[in-house]
Formats: structure tokens, C-alpha cells, sequence
């Protein structure tokens, strides 16, 4: 028979242990561990006798740690928030393409309705507009003098979008307001005249807060201010 046949199979090489012994060593002779390894650094622990004082080098990495924490989480912060920008950016350019694609008034209002209710996942939308000539199956007709009346004062500002309105006006412009915990609204204008409002609300009180961010609501306000100016 041939040598390969008499040959036993190799046992395998057993595992080693991994033990305090075997990390000392390992790190011994590794003297460059944590130099690619920073990281570590901020998970050690080290105690120095210092009785019931903490030491100054024990209070210099707590305070390390609180720091580095604080920073990781506000880098965390600015990611979610550059995420968000840029997906609020992309849905805004999709529907501003959407609307100026758009050749029938009916057609504008669905292709709204379907954007802030399918892609910008407003919980609750309502569009009212205060021209005959702008009404469709979409929206809803109300003269100026049967809206509440601060709602009248924000018609006749210079501003086109608010946050955090009151629940009087909640109650005025949405269909199931006692869904609704927090609102803003936005004020088409046709030159200096108001057109129409879009309200957007959410059930959370705190979604909507006055004096919040309505960047998006002004852009809307200026998008459907020059889509809509053309059937008037």
C-alpha cells in the first residue's frame, strides 16, 4: 500500500485558550495594539489608589468620555437631520414637477393630495381655496368672513406659512380635528391677494410648534401660487 494510505489523518489544532495570561502576553508583544485601536481606549477602566478622592486622571477620561459622548451625539443629530433635508429636498423637487406637468386645475389638487398624503406622510392635509374659480372635487370653498377670525388676520399678513396655530383654528379648517394635536398652514397668494390655505396637521402636539420651521410650507406657498395663477 501506498504512504498515503498509512498516513493518519492531522488532529486539529486545538483551540487556544483565551485568558488574562494569554491578552498580557499577547499585548506584551504587541506593544502597538492600541495605537490602531483608539477606540479601546475609551471603553478601559483604570483605577488609581486615591482613597475615597477621585483621581485626576480618572476625573480627565470621565470627563473624555462625557465629551466624546456628547459630540457622538450631536454628529447623530446633524446626520438625521442632513437625511431628512435631503429627502424633503427630492419629494419638493418631485412634486414641483408634478404640478407644473399638470394641465387640469382637478389634476393639480389629486397631484397634491397624493404627494402630502403618500410621500410626505402628512397624517392630516385639508385644502381650501377662497376662489369660485379654483374649487374642484379636492378642495373645499370658504369665503375669507367664515374662517375664524385669526385665521382672517394671518390671510391679511405678508407672511405665507405658520406653525403651531391654534386649536380654534384647527377646528375651523380640518374635517376630524379631534385628531388633530398640532397644525400649520400655508397662504397661496395671486399677487398680494390670498387663493387658497393648505393646512397640514399631525396628532402629536409637539409636531407643529409656533415659531417652528416652515420652509417647506413657504415653498409650497410660492410653487401653487404661480401653478394656480394660471386659471385665474
Amino acid at each position: 500500500m501506498s504512504d498515503s494510505h498509512n498516513k493518519k489523518p492531522t488532529a486539529p489544532e486545538p483551540t487556544p485558550v483565551i485568558n488574562d495570561e494569554s491578552v498580557a502576553n499577547y499585548l506584551v508583544e504587541h506593544p502597538e495594539f492600541f495605537e490602531t485601536h483608539l477606540d479601546l481606549l475609551l471603553s478601559l477602566r483604570l483605577s488609581h489608589p486615591s482613597g475615597n478622592a477621585i483621581s485626576l486622571i480618572e476625573k480627565q477620561v470621565h470627563t473624555y468620555r462625557e465629551r466624546n459622548s456628547n459630540i457622538r451625539e450631536r454628529l447623530n443629530i446633524l446626520l438625521a437631520n442632513a437625511r431628512e433635508n435631503d429627502r424633503l429636498f427630492e419629494l419638493s423637487q418631485r412634486l414641483t414637477l408634478s404640478l407644473i406637468e399638470c394641465s387640469e386645475l382637478g389634476d393639480i389638487f389629486d397631484a397634491l393630495s397624493y404627494s402630502l398624503d403618500q410621500e410626505f406622510k402628512v397624517k392630516h392635509a385639508a385644502i381650501w381655496v377662497l376662489d369660485q374659480r379654483l374649487n374642484s372635487a379636492t378642495t373645499h370653498f370658504w369665503a375669507e368672513n367664515s374662517f375664524h377670525p385669526m385665521l382672517n388676520d394671518r390671510l391679511n399678513s405678508s407672511k405665507t406659512a405658520f406653525s403651531g396655530i391654534s386649536q380654534a383654528e384647527i377646528n375651523a379648517l380640518f374635517e376630524h380635528q379631534e385628531e388633530v394635536g398640532s397644525a400649520a398652514v400655508s397662504i397661496v397668494r395671486h399677487g398680494s391677494r390670498p387663493i387658497a390655505i393648505i393646512a397640514v396637521g399631525h396628532e402629536d402636539k409637539e409636531r407643529y410648534q409656533p415659531n417652528g420651521g416652515t420652509l417647506f410650507l413657504r415653498h409650497l406657498s410660492e410653487l401653487l401660487s404661480r401653478v394656480l395663477g394660471r386659471f385665474l
